[in-house]
């Protein structure tokens, strides 16, 4: 009987070690988000299709309207608004989702407006993206080649 529960312990801790390095394994690195002159953008290895967050602090620029850019492909004539606001608070954090659907070098920056002049600050950020995969996670994929 010993025995038996011997096994029956030794196959449970096995499949349990077996599970939690499939789960490592397939668990994404740490993000090391990438920050220029107060401009933030989460993430790593930014692919189309997958939502980044931008963020910088509005404090410094509170009562000034600003607005957020892709210059795709490091192109001026190819600038794609993100987003735009207004700063309403001393201690406003903001942040905007980046959604890529163009591969390449994007340059992301803020234009803070003061009257008729548009400054651009903070950024900007400089990333390349690269084509997203649509397939499912590695973890069910993974999951589904261990069970058969």
């Amino acid at each position: 009987m010993k025995n038996t529960k011997a096994h029956r312990i030794g196959a449970v801790t096995a499949g349990i070690a077996a599970l939690t390095a499939a789960v490592a394994l397939a668990a994404p690195f740490a993000a090391a988000d990438v920050t220029n002159n107060g401009l933030t953008l989460s993430g790593s290895a930014y692919q189309t299709g997958q939502t980044y967050q931008l963020s910088f602090d509005g404090s410094q620029f509170t009562g000034a309207s600003y607005s957020v850019y892709d210059n795709v492909n490091n192109d001026p004539t190819n600038r794609v608004k993100i987003a735009d606001g207004f700063t309403t608070s001393a201690h406003q954090q903001i942040s905007v989702n980046w959604t890529p659907n163009t591969v390449g070098a994007h340059s992301l920056w803020v234009a803070i407006g003061y009257l008729s002049a548009a400054t651009p600050e903070p950024g900007p950020v400089n990333v390349t993206v690269t084509q997203g995969t649509s397939s499912g996670s590695s973890l069910t994929n993974l999951l589904g080649s261990l069970s058969g």
